[in-house]
This record gives C-alpha cells, structure tokens and sequence, in this order.
C-alpha cells in the first residue's frame, strides 16, 4: 500500500487546473481549453481550510495555495484533488490531521448498527415446510 505524502505550509504538488478555484487568471494564460486538460504543477500550500468551492456545493476541506507565474494571487483547491509531492521541510509545518500515524475517525457502518435479534425475510419458513419438520 502506498503512503500519501503528507501535506502541511510549503509542501509542494499538483492539481488539475479545473479544480482550481479561481479559474479566470489560469484560463487568461493558458487558454479554456488547456485549463480543462492539463495539471497546474510545482504549487505551494500556503494553508488549509474548509471552504464552500462551488456554488452550492458543500464545504470541503481544502488547500490554500500560491504558483510562481501568479505573483500575490491566492487561489484554493479541493484536498481531494491535490496531489502532494513533496512534503514540507520542518516536521511542525505538517497539518495536524496528516500527520503520519494517525488513523481517519471512520463512521460505523448502518449495517453494524442495527440491532442483531430482528427478523428478516430468509428468517421466515413456509407453512408447508412447518408442518413437514413437525412430522
């Protein structure tokens, strides 16, 4: 199993430029259709948040980060579509909840949750075959 690298303030990686948001200074550069096919490479994380990054999307844990052919333009990613391909420098930069280690907290599956003793359907015997097994 292959371990993600960890991301944290610095930590250098890629994302597909669709997903960065916002998309009008990379589509003023590379053109609309580059932006849809290619990967933004060498981008710094500069933090992490949760952020709303569609319009009525849900919010979602995503990088702050910064790329050298955009001076002082900030722009955000998904974590989710941020590949991390060289971790930062100093351990202590490393986000607390990507530190190697630690396990995600998982939800229990509803399945597990239900309760063992209730009765299904494969649970419920013919009325001829009762009979059948009482003989």
């Amino acid at each position: 199993m292959v371990k993600a690298i960890p991301g944290g303030i610095g930590a250098i990686g890629s994302a597909f430029m669709k997903f960065v948001k916002p998309g009008q200074p990379l589509q003023d550069k590379f053109g609309e259709d580059n932006v849809k096919k290619y990967r933004l490479e060498n981008c710094v994380i500069t933090g992490k948040s949760v952020r709303r990054l569609r319009a009525r999307g849900k919010e979602v844990p995503a990088y702050s980060i910064r790329h050298d052919d955009f001076p002082g333009e900030e722009f955000h990613v998904a974590k989710s579509n941020f590949k991390v391909e060289l971790s930062c420098t100093l351990d202590s930069d490393i986000f607390e909840d990507e530190l190697p280690g630690q396990q995600p907290q998982r939800r229990e599956r509803a399945s597990a949750a239900r309760p063992q003793n209730r009765v299904g359907t494969n649970s419920v015997v013919p009325e001829n075959q009762q009979e059948h097994e009482a003989t």
